[in-house]
């Protein structure tokens, strides 16, 4: 202990003699070791303890899936996780549908977003509410008594967190619904997305009853000891019971089970692991970088050192005293650097839509906890063994005889200015690792920017409506409810191209219908597919999506009339290929009236930017009559949405009348987009941070060598070198490690992406464009940081130089 008390005391004091180098060293390090330690707290929690339930590993999400290429995923029916509840294949399973509520009661209705699920559904979590309690077996059936649970944010911000709220009535949905308890706060359940309320669902008619009307998406809990893979094969055993039984109901369809914890960061992991890794590729820059100051620094104390080996010292004191150095240096940046992380988490968050952040739960309560504490002390362990043990191991064997006679300056030979350019290179690789990686995702970023939606979202406002008696409006009535709503925004001076649909462009959010063509035999495999869109007349002209045969809905299409449909190019070419698709009839799998399909339009995306383009349905919203709808204007006026919304409740005071969103905006905030932007930014701050320390470590080094070779310098300059020899000689010597470095760098990049190409959009994992302009940035920047020492060698007195040889 006495020795190791001894060594920290001595390793003080020599890093206080030096205080701006400890200074450099400490702060490259913090910088490194704080964006790891800032990442691993995302990663950590993402993707270790994304599922803060009971016993998680146990717990699943069942799907059916499409028998096909595409293999979809899609929900089930009602009676049949009725049935899944009643067997013993799992400990218990418990159903949820997300769909908005209309909280009414209030001087203006509004819509919270809501999550729907049957009476086992806290149970099957293992979560219980901090007030109050869950939901009791009959209200989730209908005719039961209504129900509702609140998130505590709710009950907090909306409700003032009033302590007798259990037991009181809110108005959900047009009827009085009892507040039986509060959840925990923070409740997450990010495949339910942003609720702000949790109801027993209670199906009726169609939704109860239909075995091929899947909306339900069941959860479970494995039996004791059962593997997921196990699962798999008793739901599929289940799935063969229930299509012998209903051959109608399951036709083309597989079942699977999956983690629960993939369905709360599947879409992230990828991101996370991609921004991990190169997390941890600045870190080894940092390490390099440090360990080319030590090496300098070592090379400048031969001669202490060789004094020491004189007196007695063996190699092993030497080496324990300047890994003891090391350590404290590792220890300083890595308190500095989790000091950093933790300051640097709400920074973090703070680039994430809130919109976002719902569906990634895990978010909510980053920390600098226990866990990563531990991190970042493995990491300065680790870090110290990175960046100490090679100039350790160098100068624990100093030149002891030359060294003395102070015969020649230090640290020259070779070998060691090999050491300190192979660490440059190193450096170098990684920054273009970063770079191109940076670039690949940025460029990927403008390909999406750039892509066209299909429809014109350019001056579009957009307003989500709806009936707050959802259940108590007859079609009919909602029917002229819409078209009273348009007339009095029609009647608004600036605007222009009123329209609807029942879902707003760019969100994703869709509904499928299976359908069958009367004229073909039944398929053996799945049904065709394909999302849906109720529209109005003059839909397609205020989007500007291209009508390319056929006729728009119009005035004679009623409930009345024959049905009609509209389907895209898309479907027409999938399910009609090589005829015209105009005069055919389709019959959905889940009703027994065709539909003759009157035209065909254009493709558009139903989501963000980056998706593919999809087989659409458009049902006259006349035909087809939801209670939700979005109101879509053209006005050139910014300020022209609260007339707008003025305008509806002038119409109809008891319609919930969301905010006027600008389409262009919607787009851009669909959630693909924000794994699109983030990774780039991120991507970006590692790359730049990395290539900082690459130009630090290229001007420490050559600038070295500068000093080092001064006495060579003179002797040229006297015997006839220009200073711009000297310049090109310096220059020469540096562009070798810069040209190693920059060819494995990008075959690292190349080879990067490619691990990760599926989070690329339209670019190839060695795209020319973004690889040759990251060479030539890092030529740039490496030209400047050699030319500078370079300009300062070309300077040498050769006087000075020669006296002191």
């Amino acid at each position: 202990m006495s020795a190791l008390l001894q060594d920290l005391r001595y390793a003080w004091r020599s890093l206080g003699h030096r205080p701006a180098f400890a200074a450099v060293a400490i702060l490259t390090l913090a910088l490194g070791i704080g964006l790891n330690a800032a990442v691993f707290t995302v990663v950590d929690a993402a993707l270790v303890r994304s599922v803060p339930y009971a016993e998680p590993e146990r717990l699943v999400h069942l799907w059916q899936v499409q028998d096909n290429a595409e293999r979809r995923r899609f929900p089930f029916a009602w009676q049949t996780v009725r049935e899944l509840q009643a067997s013993d294949l799992f400990a218990s399973v418990a159903g949820y549908w997300v769909a908005p509520v209309a909280w009414t009661g209030r001087a203006d209705p509004e819509e919270l977003p809501a999550l729907h699920v049957t009476a086992s559904f806290f149970d099957v979590l293992g979560v219980r509410p901090a007030l109050g309690r869950g939901f009791l077996p009959g209200e989730d059936e209908a005719g039961g008594p209504r129900a509702v649970v609140l998130t505590e944010a709710f009950w907090r911000t909306r409700l003032g967190s009033d302590p007798q709220v259990l037991g009181t009535t809110l108005s959900l949905g047009g009827e009085p619904t009892t507040v039986v308890g509060v959840l925990p706060p923070g409740f997450p359940f990010a495949p339910g997305g942003e609720a702000r309320v949790v109801l027993a669902m209670q199906p009726q008619g169609d939704r109860a009853t239909r075995r091929n009307l899947n909306w339900v998406r069941p959860i479970a809990r494995l039996r004791d000891g059962v593997t997921v893979t196990e699962a798999r094969r008793g739901l599929a055993m289940f799935e063969d019971g229930v299509r012998e039984r209903f051959p109608d109901a399951l036709g083309g369809v597989l079942s699977d089970v999956t983690p629960l914890r993939n369905e709360l960061v599947g879409r992230v992991e990828p991101v996370l692991v991609l921004l991990f890794v190169c997390v941890n590729l600045v870190l080894l820059v940092a390490c390099v970088n440090v360990a080319n100051l030590l090496l300098a620094r070592a090379a400048g104390r031969q001669k202490e050192l060789s004094v020491r080996v004189a007196l007695g010292a063996g190699r092993g004191r030497l080496l324990r005293q300047l890994l003891t150095e090391s350590a404290l240096l590792a220890a300083a940046g890595g308190a500095l650097g989790l000091l950093a992380a933790r300051l640097s988490l709400p920074l973090l968050l703070a680039g994430i839509p809130a919109r976002d952040r719902a569906g990634m739960p895990f978010l909510e309560h980053l920390e600098v906890d226990g866990r990563v504490l531990a991190y970042g002390a493995a990491v300065v362990v680790l870090t110290t063994l990175l960046f100490g043990l090679l100039p350790a191991l160098r100068a624990s064997r100093p030149e002891i005889q030359g060294a003395l006679k102070d015969a020649a300056p230090a640290g020259t030979g070779p070998l060691r200015h090999r050491v300190r350019h192979v660490l440059v290179a190193v450096e170098i690789a990684l920054a273009v690792m970063l770079l191109g990686s940076a670039g690949l995702m940025g460029k990927s970023l403008l390909r999406v920017l750039s892509t066209d939606p299909g429809f014109r979202p350019e001056g579009a406002l957009a307003i989500e409506l709806s009936v707050a008696e959802q259940g108590a409006q007859p079609p009919e009535r909602v029917v002229l409810l819409k078209a009273k709503v348009q007339d009095a925004v029609e009647s608004l001076p600036g605007l222009s191209g009123a329209a609807r649909v029942n879902w707003m462009p760019g969100t994703g959010n869709a509904g499928s219908h299976s359908f069958v063509r009367p004229d073909r035999p039944r398929p053996t495999g799945p049904e065709p597919e394909a999302f849906y869109r109720e529209v109005s007349p003059g839909y397609f002209r205020a989007l500007g999506i291209a009508l390319l045969g056929g006729r728009d809905f119009g005035a004679q299409d009623t409930r009345g009339s024959a049905p009609v449909v509209i389907v895209n190019r898309a479907l027409q070419q999938r399910y009609f290929p090589g005829e015209d698709a105009i005069g055919k009839t389709i019959r959905l799998v889940s009703s027994d009236s065709p539909l003759t399909v009157i035209g065909v339009v254009a493709d558009q995306t139903l989501g963000g930017l980056d998706e593919a383009r999809p087989p659409i349905l458009y049902y006259p919203d006349t035909q087809v009559v939801s209670p939700r709808w979005t109101l879509l204007v053209r006005s050139a006026r910014p300020s022209v949405g609260e007339e707008l919304r003025r305008a509806v409740r002038g119409a109809a005071p008891g319609l919930v009348v969301g905010p006027a969103r600008k389409l262009d905006d919607v787009l851009q905030q669909a959630p693909t987009m924000f794994l699109r932007r983030y990774p780039p930014f991120l991507l970006g701050v590692f790359a730049a941070v990395a290539l900082v320390l690459a130009c630090v470590g290229i001007f420490g080094v050559v600038s070295f060598g500068v000093v080092q070779r001064t006495r060579e310098f003179g002797v040229r300059m006297a015997v006839g070198a220009r200073p711009g020899d000297i310049v090109r000689l310096v220059l020469r010597g540096s562009g070798g490690p810069v040209l190693a470095g920059a060819a494995a760098g990008i075959a690292g990049a190349v080879a990067l992406a490619t691990l990760f190409r599926g989070l690329l959009f339209g670019v190839g994992s060695s795209d020319p464009l973004v690889l040759g302009g990251v060479v030539v940035v890092l030529g740039a920047v490496a030209l400047v940081s050699a030319l500078l020492p370079a300009l300062r060698a070309a300077r040498v007195d050769p006087g000075v130089a020669l006296r002191s040889l």
